[in-house]
């Protein structure tokens, strides 16, 4: 279901905090394009990122998160490699048992990755993160979005020569998913 990126910033921003910097940054704006937009035009990536993140639906932010994860060099951790599949798998089917297995991939690609964040933003996208026999607690929601926020972020600066242009085109790719003209 598209997103339409031209509605109010406001309850995105209820949800999500930027910087000191980027809040100056933001002016005026009043809908989640132009924030978007300001936050990139000021170089205030993490919180442009993170802002559209937010206003993803958690599908769509972990098909963002996954897809920028993708697009860079493939990780050389074997790690890496299984945290990503397991996104894709929970991708094409959400099911609890993957999702849950998503989070044991994110431990041992160390947390520290493009790819933990994605398979953490699996984990965070749906019902208990307690152990399956345990009572249920349910994640807080933002954190999906913030896993997946943290993952394009690291997918950029996985190329340093290249962080900025990265940026760009994941801010592009993720419009195009918030319209609905890409899926996952």
């Amino acid at each position: 279901m598209p997103v339409d990126l031209a509605a109010p910033a406001a309850p995105v921003l209820a949800r999500f905090t930027p910087s000191e910097a980027g809040q100056a940054a933001l002016g005026s704006a009043q809908s989640v394009a132009q924030a978007i937009g300001q936050l990139a035009d000021g170089q205030h990536w993490p919180d442009a990122l993170h802002l559209l993140a937010h206003a993803l639906p958690k599908r769509d932010a972990v098909c963002w998160a996954w897809s920028c994860a993708t697009s860079v060099p493939a990780p050389a951790a074997q790690e890496q490699t299984r945290a990503l599949a397991s996104a894709q798998q929970w991708l094409k089917q959400p099911e609890d048992a993957c999702r849950r297995g998503a989070f044991s991939l994110a431990e041992a690609a160390g947390f520290d990755s493009a790819a933990a964040s994605v398979a953490l933003a699996v984990f965070w996208s749906g019902a208990s993160i307690s152990a399956a026999d345990e009572p249920e607690v349910l994640p807080f929601d933002h954190l999906c979005h913030h896993a997946a926020g943290c993952a394009v972020q690291l997918a950029g600066l996985s190329q340093p020569e290249r962080t900025l242009d990265l940026y760009r085109q994941f801010i592009m790719l993720g419009s195009e998913i918030a319209a609905g003209k890409r899926v996952c």
